[in-house]
């Protein structure tokens, strides 16, 4: 497993929904694409993906997310974390998944936000050289969270998603606004000072992690941020970022509530808000590796061993997400052979 995925997990906290989906998402197309709902799970947003061996659970799945250092290209992050984006990114494009970045700053030696809106879309311009089948940029991850190290000030954060979408302008990407993370107080308050300093007034497409909203089996948070868009009844949201929790802080819930969060989050929350995509986070770890969970890492996976010496199998909430017949135990294995 990827030191950055190990780092990425302190910043936790905690046949309906089968919609076609229409993507317009090749580089030929710009501006803001006429994203549909997705109706389901269709991405994957955790680092894990370069580890695998070709198979996905699914076909729905369509999108891979990556969260990485944003002067990656200049020798910034984890060790690794130039070659960990590269394996990613090869392994995304061959299971034809449509590639997602969300910049972010590490708790790591060196690591710094960038020190203006210049130096930030510079090093995005260096990045999509090396990265140009790149097609959904979120201009910073939870920049609201006040835990970690990725938190910014709302009018700098806005600056960047401002200097991201005159990239993707530019370069017929689509950028997210927002990521906000809703288990911190502060989030609509923050929201509404993100947005008076954006350029243009409203992106369109709006990203929210609705980790509180699962873990509760509330829609308040997510009812809350998109009463606080620009545009409530047009604006496109994303869930780039959400899973259910198995443990939590050294505290196991199990698979029955596990399982019960997942049902929430596919018959509740995305029906009502219907999200333009949803992204799950830690979809499997590898045999012999179970999901680690203490005070500053959780458990999300739908996919795990046991034990040390167990195999991966599919647990409870794997089913709810993808249906009953989700990839088997002996594809797991295989899935994560070599």
């Amino acid at each position: 497993m990827f030191i950055v995925w190990q780092q990425h997990w302190l910043r936790l906290r905690g046949e309906s929904r089968r919609a076609f989906v229409v993507l317009c998402l090749s580089l030929a197309c710009s501006g803001t694409p006429a994203w549909a709902a997705a109706g389901q799970v269709d991405g994957i947003s955790d680092q894990g993906l370069a580890s695998w061996a070709g198979s996905l659970p699914s076909q729905d799945i369509k999108l891979a997310r990556y969260v990485v250092q944003w002067n990656v290209m200049q020798g910034a992050g984890y060790p690794e974390e130039l070659a960990n984006l590269q394996r990613w990114y090869d392994q995304a494009l061959a299971l034809q998944l449509t590639p997602e970045l969300a910049l972010d700053n590490y708790n790591c030696d060196g690591c710094n936000v960038p020190r203006g809106s210049t130096e930030y879309a510079r090093a995005l311009e260096v990045l999509y050289r090396s990265f140009p089948d790149v097609q959904v940029l979120e201009a910073w991850n939870e920049p609201n969270d006040t835990h970690y190290s990725s938190y910014l000030p709302p009018a700098t954060a806005a600056h960047f998603m401002n200097a991201a979408y005159a990239f993707c302008e530019l370069h017929g990407c689509s950028a997210i606004a927002g990521d906000l993370l809703d288990s911190e107080p502060n989030m609509v308050s923050y929201e509404r000072s993100y947005e008076r300093e954006l350029t243009p007034a409203d992106p369109g497409n709006w990203a929210i992690h609705p980790y509180h909203a699962v873990k509760y089996m509330t829609d308040s948070t997510v009812t809350s941020f998109r009463n606080a868009l620009p545009s409530p009844a047009t604006d496109h949201i994303w869930f780039t970022e959400v899973g259910a929790y198995y443990c939590e802080a050294g505290r196991t819930y199990g698979e029955r509530s596990q399982a019960s969060e997942a049902q929430f989050l596919v018959d509740k929350l995305i029906p009502e808000f219907q999200p333009a995509h949803v992204l799950y986070y830690e979809l499997a770890t590898g045999p012999g590796e179970p999901p680690a969970c203490d005070s500053e890492q959780d458990d999300t996976a739908l996919y795990a061993a046991s034990d040390p010496s167990g195999a991966v199998r599919a647990r409870a909430a794997a089913h709810v997400i993808f249906g009953p017949t989700p990839i088997l135990t002996a594809g797991l294995e295989e899935l994560f052979a070599g």
